[in-house]
């Protein structure tokens, strides 16, 4: 199984739904079709 490569920008989004939007880990995750996990890293 192959890892998925995500932009910095990507990323940057995602974090920052979760810190500016005091949006849960998991909530993040779901929404982006994410493992929450992942998004936690």
């Amino acid at each position: 199984m192959s890892r998925a490569k995500y932009s910095e920008e990507f990323k940057e989004q995602v974090v920052r739904e979760v810190i500016d939007k005091e949006r849960s880990i998991a909530s993040v995750a779901a929404s982006y079709g994410l493992v929450a996990q992942t998004v936690g890293n």
